[in-house]
């Protein structure tokens, strides 16, 4: 029966949405779709905070010095993308602008150097 059901599906050029169990193809417009992309990034997102907080007091709650590391570490990392993304601004202003490094201003030059 799943063999018939994924071939149909392959004939018709539609494929099952896991999600909401609904049908989805690429080639029908957006008011025809039974689901918005947004809205499913957005419930996921919302779902995976959910976890991550319910995570993450578990381990304040039973391992209080690892959630020190732990918190931490995230944090870092979390800091780390911020300033990459914003060296990849100031890079992109810089060779779309045609601006040298010593065009910058003091904090993008500042940024840049760290």
């Amino acid at each position: 029966m799943a063999l018939l059901s994924s071939s149909l599906t392959r004939f018709c050029c539609l494929r099952t949405n896991r999600i909401n169990n609904g049908l989805y193809s690429p080639y029908l417009p957006c008011q025809y779709r039974l689901y918005s992309t947004s809205q499913v990034r957005r419930g996921l997102g919302r779902y995976v905070q959910i976890v991550n907080s319910k995570y993450e007091s578990f381990l304040k709650r039973r391992f209080p010095r690892f959630f020190q590391l732990y918190h931490t570490f995230v944090e870092g990392i979390k800091l780390l993308f911020r300033d990459g993304k914003e060296v990849k601004r100031i890079k992109v202003n810089m060779h779309s602008d045609q601006l040298q490094f010593k065009d910058l201003p003091y904090r993008d030059m500042e940024k840049l150097r760290q």
